[in-house]
Formats: structure tokens, C-alpha cells, sequence
């Protein structure tokens, strides 16, 4: 089989523009608030967002969203944060969202619809892209964005009712395999936006029915990369949504997304027993189906590097599963991950082998927003408040980096979906 990962070209982009960067001549960026040292940020909390002025004026500027929604759900118990922490973090994601879906969100080569622009991939777009921002849209209350983002990927499910992984500006598919971690979000957000506002519960159904389908191995019941993808080709455990899978079971009546939920956390469990992981947490880009390294992916892809990266912030997502068995294993898992980060304070960089020796010497918001996430569970509140400081003080970035931002900034606010307990 053909192998392709949507990520392998984004990662070569961003090594690239990094290398070239300010942010690699220099590791440790003037953003940075350092993690540790004690500071007028760590005890007193700013009560006013930034204002972060893109660095390029967008190709099609969207009408303003309305407000963003402002009722929290119930706080997990195993969620450290304070209120005025979650506070922060979503008045920041309202005055962010804005600014940077100017940036990425067009309606040029969108076919009449809206498009997310990824400028590091020749200005394509990915499913990824169109998955991370009905997210975002959705948590904004935008619903002209997300109606724009599902009609463009409409436009594009290819003959399993997912979305191919890559469209050019020009409306090409290069190939027409999905990426499971898009697939996946696509189906969330759908999920959200039937709660939100209605309408969108058979096409919410649809997908995940699909996913099941052609991205879950009929036989492990465990996630692949995609609909084209064998279990050979490679596990990325940033690839699965624990706190998604139960509500599919409720949704779907179909019991074998909580197979796919105990079988995902399982992995993590192997994971820690057969590799230095055990000691900090880190994942791997991708590994086999035994926890070790991939044979078709090689040694270099079992390291926490830019696939791995979300790792925290999905684990982070399903913290409301708190109070079960599930819940409490997660919990665990971020725990463990976070007092890594903790120990690496501001020095954390943009790559690590598994037993924690960094891959290079800059450092990147997409790592960063990680480590927010993970902070949720820590009871140190003066750590929480320092990277929750530097996730919004860092300026504007890429693709990539300012969309996990986003996503990170929704999940350390609890606003990212209710718990599985919240589905009838």
C-alpha cells in the first residue's frame, strides 16, 4: 500500500521555516514566561485579553462571529484549574478566534464555500484543518464559518463518506484516502454543533458510522491513520479521541466504541511498560501495534515530535470522563506527561526522545500549547498560570501552532464538549 501521513509535509515545512527562524536562532523566545521562577504573572492574573494583530493581511476577511458562548459545563473532578484560570483562557480564545480564522479561513478556491488555508503545504488544505476549525467555529458560535467548512468538506468525502486528506487551492485531490484524526474531529464537531443549534444530526450520524467503518480495524478494534491504512502502516496514539468514543456508543448504540476506547488506553498502558515512556510520559509519532517502534515507519517516527504533540491535548479533552476507571487512567497518563514538561520549565523544546533527551534546540507553540492542556491536572498553580501566560503571550505562528492554540486555550477553559455522562 501507498503510504502517506497528512503531517509529513507540514512537519518538513516547519523544520524548514524553523531552521531559518528567529525562533530557532534563539531558544528560548522573549514570549517565553519561564516556568519556576516566581513572578508578578505566577500570583496576579491579567483580567484583559491581548489584542495579536496577524502579521499579514488575510486573503478574504469573514464577517465577525457572533458572541461565543459563555455557559461552562460541569468542572471535572480531576481538573485543577480555577475559575478565574478557565476564565482567562476562554476570553483570550474569543478575542483570538477572530483575528486568526482572518488568517486561515478563505472563501478563495473554496468553491463558494470556506476553506481552512494551510500556507506551509503550497496553501492547501487538509482535513485536519477543516476537522480543527468546525471545532473552533462551533465553541465560537460561528455558525456561518461552520456551515462554510462542512460544505466545502461535503464537496469533498470521497466513496467511504470521509474526507480526502488533501485538496489543493485549485479544487485537485492528489489522493483521495482520509486521515482518521480529521475524520474524527469532523465527526465531534458535527456532534456539537446538533447540540448547539440542530439540524446537523444526520450528517453527525453519517460520519461516525463511517469512521467506525473504514478508519477503526474491524478486527483490533483499534484506530488506523485512515481509511487506506492497515494497522502495518503505523499507531499514532495523538490520533484517538478517548473522550469522543463513548458518546459515539451513545449516539449510535454501537458498543464497540468503548472496545476502541479501552483498546486505545490500553496501548498508552503497553506503552509505559516496553519503553522509556514509562518514566515521562512522552508518545511517539507512531509505533506498532505492540507499543514499539513501526517497522514501516522506522525508529525516527518513535519519538514525541509533531505528530505526537497532540497527544495532550485529546487526553486532555477526555477529562471528563473523570470518576470512571477510564477517567482516572487519563488522568494518570497527563499527570505523569505534565510533570515532564514541569521539569523541563522553560526550556521545553519542539522535539524529545521518549526518555526525555530534546531532538533540538528551539522551541514552537505547537509544544507549547501541549503543555497547557496538560497543566490542567497539576495543583501547582503557579506552574498552571505561567504556561498559561506564555500560550497567550506568544505572538501569531503558523497553521499548525495557532490552531492548536485555539483548541488548547478551549480545552484548559472545559469548553471543548460535555461529558459522556451529558448524552442521554
Amino acid at each position: 500500500m501507498k503510504i502517506r501521513l497528512t503531517h509529513v509535509l507540514i512537519i518538513l515545512a516547519l523544520l524548514l521555516g524553523a531552521c531559518s527562524s528567529p525562533t530557532a536562532a534563539n531558544p528560548t523566545p522573549a514570549m517565553w514566561i519561564e516556568i519556576g521562577t516566581p513572578s508578578p504573572a505566577a500570583t496576579a492574573i491579567p483580567t484583559q485579553a491581548p489584542t495579536i494583530q496577524p502579521t499579514a493581511a488575510p486573503a478574504t476577511l469573514i464577517p465577525m462571529a457572533t458572541s461565543v458562548v459563555t455557559i461552562p459545563p460541569e468542572i471535572p473532578a480531576c481538573v485543577r484549574t480555577t475559575p478565574e484560570e478557565r476564565d482567562l483562557a476562554w476570553q483570550v480564545f474569543g478575542t483570538l478566534y477572530p483575528q486568526l480564522r482572518n488568517i486561515y479561513i478563505t472563501s478563495e478556491g473554496a468553491g463558494g464555500f470556506l476553506r481552512v488555508r494551510t500556507p506551509e503545504m503550497e496553501d492547501s488544505t487538509v482535513s485536519e484543518g477543516i476537522g480543527y476549525w468546525m471545532l473552533l467555529s462551533v465553541l465560537a458560535n460561528d455558525k456561518t464559518t461552520f456551515d462554510g467548512l462542512w460544505s466545502y468538506a461535503k464537496t469533498y468525502l470521497n466513496q467511504n463518506g470521509l474526507m480526502s486528506w488533501q485538496i489543493m487551492p485549485d479544487g485537485k485531490v492528489p489522493e483521495t484516502d482520509s486521515a482518521s484524526d480529521g475524520d474524527q474531529d469532523i465527526a465531534w464537531a458535527l456532534y456539537l454543533a446538533e447540540r448547539t443549534w440542530g439540524g446537523y444530526e444526520s450528517d453527525m450520524k453519517s460520519m461516525i458510522n463511517a469512521v467506525m467503518a473504514y478508519d477503526i480495524d474491524p478486527e483490533k478494534l483499534v484506530l488506523k491513520g485512515g481509511d487506506a491504512w492497515s494497522l502495518t502502516d503505523g499507531v499514532s496514539l495523538a490520533y484517538t479521541r478517548p473522550g469522543y468514543y463513548p458518546v459515539f456508543a451513545g449516539i449510535t448504540g454501537d458498543d464497540r466504541w468503548n472496545q476502541v476506547l479501552f483498546n486505545s488506553l490500553n496501548l498508552v498502558d503497553n506503552l509505559m511498560t516496553v519503553s522509556p515512556a514509562g518514566t515521562t510520559g512522552l508518545v511517539p509519532d507512531f509505533m506498532d501495534i505492540d507499543s514499539l517502534p513501526s517497522e514501516a515507519r522506522g525508529e525516527e517516527s518513535y519519538v514525541y515530535s509533531w505528530v505526537a504533540t497532540r497527544y495532550p491535548l485529546f487526553y486532555a479533552q477526555a477529562l471528563g470522563l473523570c470518576g470512571s476507571s477510564s477517567g482516572n487512567r487519563i488522568s494518570g497518563y497527563l499527570s505523569l506527561i505534565n510533570g515532564f514538561f514541569k521539569s523541563q520549565r522553560g526550556n521545553l523544546v519542539a522535539g524529545y526522545t521518549l526518555d526525555g533527551r530534546p531532538l533540538v534546540d528551539y522551541q514552537e507553540l505547537t509544544f507549547i500549547s501541549g503543555t497547557l492542556t496538560a497543566s490542567a491536572v497539576s495543583d501547582d498553580a503557579a506552574y498552571r498560570q505561567q504556561v498559561l501566560q506564555t500560550v497567550i503571550n506568544h505572538p501569531v505562528d503558523q497553521y499548525f501552532g495557532d490552531s492548536l492554540r485555539l483548541l488548547a486555550l478551549a480545552i484548559f477553559a472545559n469548553r471543548m464538549g460535555p461529558t459522556v455522562l451529558d448524552y442521554p
